[in-house]
């Protein structure tokens, strides 16, 4: 009896080496959820094929987005690195016009030496008076990526449901909403939120002037200047950036159907908020702004966003939802998702996402996050302000 056993044994032994031999990828066993391992190598980037095994579909959704994120850094004296003077605060540092429901972000960095304060300056001129409502909102303030992970984190966490009313404002009058006061110098200030104008005689969408201005003055010449013919001067090419994202993007959602057949390749891999030309079909619309990076308003009406000979596109804060469906390959138990930097990026970050609940992770340089091991599955997430790009999802069959 004993022999019979030792042998029964050994021959089970052989044949499970022969059959990891077979698919060298069974050594790996599938990581936990919520483990953090080495950015996957050797990945292929998932395509859509005419035989329907593989499938990348975007559907824009959502509201028009009001994006202010230039100046990047708010100077108020001699700029570090080169010296130029620049005066940015006390002013407009974008404004547009928005109709009905709307998606407000701002981002900025004092460096003015002083507090600062930010308002959204609401300029009511319809012919009727109208009621502003807020539907959800996410803010934070510190280090530019914890800052913009806090407030991308508060946003996903609130359903944007309903709305509460703020104010009404009566035809040509105005309202000041301060979403961020006493941002101290050094401070990354982030804020996100979901509002809504409607007419107050007809309940219908209203249109309004929106100007996001920086003091330090409080609001004692605010009106000044949010109706001010010129705008802040952005830094344009300061230490070679381009700081010119401010502007309004179309649509704050997109919708993706994702079919991923690993049968070819147990390793694949598809972008997100990748930028023109390599983006996804769908993924990408255009940044479109009325005033240039000199402050000075654009005869003819908004222009694309354009440095080097390419487009600014909805990178960050736009919804992601994703529904995803995987074949796994013959001979593989687990396929597992892993989130965090797209292929050749090095850097950390912040992820925030739900698939049972929202989670926010921040990853290591060239790391990335276990995030599920089901086949079937919807991942909503939202790609926070200050994060390098693009990030990827990883599909990967192991035992």
């Amino acid at each position: 009896m004993k022999k019979r056993t030792v042998k029964a044994l050994w021959f089970a032994f052989i044949a499970t080496i022969l059959l990891y031999s077979a698919n060298p990828a069974n050594v790996f066993a599938a990581e936990p959820i919520g483990a953090e391992v080495a950015q996957p190598t050797g990945a292929t980037q998932l395509v859509t094929t005419s035989d329907g095994l593989n499938q990348v579909s975007f559907q824009m959704t959502g509201t028009p987005v009001f994006a202010s994120n230039a100046p990047e850094t708010i100077w108020d004296g001699p700029r570090s690195f080169d010296g130029v003077v620049m005066n940015q605060v006390n002013k407009t540092l974008y404004r547009d016009y928005m109709t009905g429901n709307f998606r407000f972000w701002s981002v900025h960095v004092n460096q003015t030496g002083k507090n600062v304060n930010f308002y959204m300056h609401v300029y009511n001129t319809s012919a009727d008076s109208v009621k502003l409502y807020i539907k959800r909102s996410g803010y934070g303030v510190g280090g530019a990526a914890a800052a913009s992970s806090e407030s991308t984190n508060e946003f996903m966490s609130q359903t944007g449901s309903g709305g509460t009313l703020v104010t009404t404002i009566p035809t040509g009058g105005f309202y000041t909403y301060p979403y961020s006061t006493t941002v101290a110098h050094g401070q990354t200030m982030s804020y996100i939120a979901d509002f809504r104008v409607v007419n107050v005689r007809t309940g219908a969408d209203e249109r309004v002037s929106i100007s996001d201005v920086v003091t330090n003055d409080g609001t004692a010449n605010i009106n000044t200047y949010a109706t001010s013919t010129n705008i802040a001067k952005t830094n344009y090419l300061y230490k070679d950036s381009a700081d010119d994202y401010r502007g309004v993007l179309a649509h704050s959602g997109r919708t993706v159907d994702v079919r991923v057949n690993l049968s070819s390749s147990n390793k694949k891999f598809m972008k997100i908020a990748d930028s023109e030309p390599t983006a996804y079909p769908g993924e990408q619309e255009r940044l479109k702004s009325r005033f240039d990076v000199y402050g000075v308003a654009f005869s003819g009406g908004p222009k694309d966003v354009v440095f080097n000979s390419k487009y600014r596109g909805a990178y960050w804060v736009i919804d992601y939802t994703y529904n995803i469906n995987i074949t796994k390959p013959a001979g593989f138990s687990v396929v597992s998702t892993y989130y965090g930097q797209a292929p050749g990026m090095t850097h950390a970050g912040f992820i925030n996402y739900k698939i049972s609940a929202l989670t926010q992770y921040h990853y290591n340089n060239s790391k990335v996050r276990v995030i599920n091991n089901n086949t079937n599955y919807t991942l909503q997430t939202m790609v926070q302000p200050s994060l390098s790009l693009p990030l990827a999802l990883y599909f990967i069959a192991t035992n």
